[in-house]
């Protein structure tokens, strides 16, 4: 895959750009068992279970936008009210 890290080059490049800055946003238990049954209802299975997490938790911390590579996925997968942005 082409734009692929190794794990530590990804650490590295997330923790130097948003340790200081970001805000950690998770699903607690009550909601994560909501999301995997909407999930396993809407048909969402492999790759884009984690895709579509990434967009509820984005959700949950306010995003009006998400930023990505893969716009295809995340286009299919995201609400009408957050905009999916490709660098």
């Amino acid at each position: 895959h082409p734009h692929r890290l190794s794990p530590h080059d990804a650490f590295a490049l997330l923790d130097g750009s948003f340790r200081e800055c970001a805000r950690v946003v998770s699903l607690p238990g009550r909601d994560m068992w909501a999301f995997v049954r909407n999930a396993s209802e809407s048909d969402i299975a492999g790759g884009q279970v984690y895709d579509a997490q990434i967009l509820r938790c984005a959700v949950k911390a306010g995003a009006g936008r998400i930023l990505t590579l893969i716009t295809r996925d995340f286009e299919r997968l995201a609400p009408v009210d957050v905009e999916v942005v490709t660098p």
